[in-house]
């Protein structure tokens, strides 16, 4: 899901829990990323209680910046218990990890 200033508010919250990637399309570790990041999308697709975006900070610059995002690509999680600017996320950046990760954390 892309997120903007305009529905990241409406999306991320309200009891979902959400695993966001803040992104520039020009970085290279962002592209490395997208394949598992796109399969992690995929197979939470179905999982109304999650949310898996991406912001384009060349696009969504102030969401970014209210964020903390000072590299890229930034993974951040979002859940009831996390706060107000979310919790970084420390793992793996291949799709097991990331699927492991929040199927157990979401």
């Amino acid at each position: 899901m892309d997120l903007t200033t305009e529905n990241f508010d409406s999306q991320v919250g309200g009891g979902k829990g959400a695993f966001i990637k803040f992104y520039a399309p020009w970085c290279g570790h962002c592209k490395a990323l997208a394949p598992a990041w796109k399969q992690l999308g995929e197979a939470f697709a179905d999982n109304e209680g999650v949310v898996i975006g991406d912001v384009d900070c060349t696009k969504q610059e102030s969401l970014c910046q209210k964020y903390g995002v000072q590299g890229y690509p930034t993974l951040k999680y979002f859940t009831g218990a996390t706060s107000a600017t979310g919790d970084a996320y420390q793992g793996g950046r291949d799709f097991e990890a990331l699927q492991t990760w929040a199927s157990e954390n979401l």
